[in-house]
C-alpha cells in the first residue's frame, strides 16, 4: 500500500516536471547585463581619480599648514603660567593639604 501511495507521488511530480515550459529570453538580455557591469566599473574608476597625486600633495599641503598654523596659535600665546592657572583652577596649589 505504502509502496502504491509513493509510486503515484514520483509519478506525479514526474508529470508536474513535464509540465513545466520553456522560459524565453530576450536575445538582448545577456548584453543588457554585460553593460551593466561594465558601467559599474567604470563608476568604480571614476572614485579613483580623486586620489590621484596631484590632489595627494595638495591635501598633504592642507594638512601640513593647518598643523603648523594651529602649533604657531598655541606657543605665541601669552600665557606664561599655564600650569599656576592649571593649578589654582583645580585646587592642586602646594599650601592645599586637605581634600575639597
Amino acid at each position: 500500500m505504502k509502496n502504491e501511495i509513493i509510486s503515484e507521488q514520483i509519478k506525479d511530480t514526474f508529470e508536474v516536471l513535464n509540465s513545466i515550459e520553456k522560459t524565453t529570453v530576450s536575445p538582448f538580455f545577456k548584453q543588457r547585463v554585460l553593460n551593466k557591469i561594465f558601467l559599474k566599473e567604470k563608476e568604480i574608476s571614476v572614485v579613483k581619480l580623486w586620489f590621484t597625486p596631484k590632489l595627494q600633495l595638495t591635501a598633504i599641503a592642507l594638512v601640513l599648514l593647518v598643523n603648523a598654523a594651529s602649533l604657531f596659535y598655541v606657543f605665541n600665546e601669552n600665557n606664561s603660567s599655564t600650569m599656576d592657572n592649571f593649578a589654582k583652577e583645580y585646587s592642586l596649589s602646594s599650601t592645599n593639604t586637605f581634600l575639597n
